[in-house]
């Protein structure tokens, strides 16, 4: 199965040459799992989306008084172990940063103000540990299509609902992917080999956090 939205917006999104190798997909039988793969204790990604309508910069808007949220163009993990850094831009140029240890995660929100405590229940937590590539967890072996060369690597193909994504099939680590909304893409860079401290604001907020959970597993019962 050919897939013309895939090659089209990552050809005007992303300036990318994609399957020039190949004139077609070939429909070779899948690995086994999992797809995409894991990354290890020790991992860095950027993931950049190019959105099909993005916003007008020149529109007049500014970004200290926008109070809803924009989507993210860019963002940055950095998994060392149990301690994972994401450093996140929006359409207008805002940055962010969260630090999760364990199941506990600290945000600094791209609109400034005070840090963010989040957990697995919360809209906004992005369990990275347990799954590296959330944005992919639609990925499926029976929504595999066939075998493309993706960006000069050769890739899986998978399609679902208007999404497509391209896994490569030595690392098992995603290439692309699109959607209605974006062309997204992923690069991997070298990785710290040791385990990430946050910086003192965040460590201080996890550090209180810590001990209020723990005075209250262990507040005894009242008479």
């Amino acid at each position: 199965m050919r897939t013309p939205h895939l090659i089209g917006l990552l050809l005007a999104c992303a300036g990318a040459v994609m399957g020039q190798e190949e004139a077609a997909d070939e429909k070779s039988a899948l690995p086994p799992g999992p797809w995409p793969g894991e990354v290890g204790d020790f991992a860095r990604w950027v993931v950049e989306s190019k959105f099909t309508n993005p916003l007008d910069k020149d529109a007049g808007i500014d970004p200290a008084k926008l109070e809803v949220d924009t989507r993210m163009a860019a963002i940055d993990v950095t998994k060392t172990r149990n301690v994972i850094r994401e450093r996140v831009e929006d359409e207008l140029g805002r940055r962010g940063e969260s630090w999760l240890i364990g199941e506990r995660q600290v945000t600094a929100d791209i609109r400034g103000g005070k840090l963010r405590r989040m957990t697995s229940a919360l809209e906004g937590y992005r369990d990275y540990g347990a799954r590296p590539f959330p944005e992919l967890s639609w990925v499926r072996p029976e929504r595999y299509t066939g075998v493309r060369t993706v960006l000069g690597k050769k890739c899986a193909v998978f399609e679902h609902d208007g999404a497509t994504a391209a896994i490569d099939l030595e690392t098992r680590r995603p290439v692309a992917m699109t959607t209605a909304e974006a062309a997204v893409t992923y690069k991997f860079l070298e990785a710290p080999q040791a385990v990430l401290s946050p910086p003192a604001a965040f460590a201080a907020e996890l550090a209180a956090w810590e001990r209020e959970s723990r005075r209250i597993i262990v507040r005894p019962p009242r008479p």
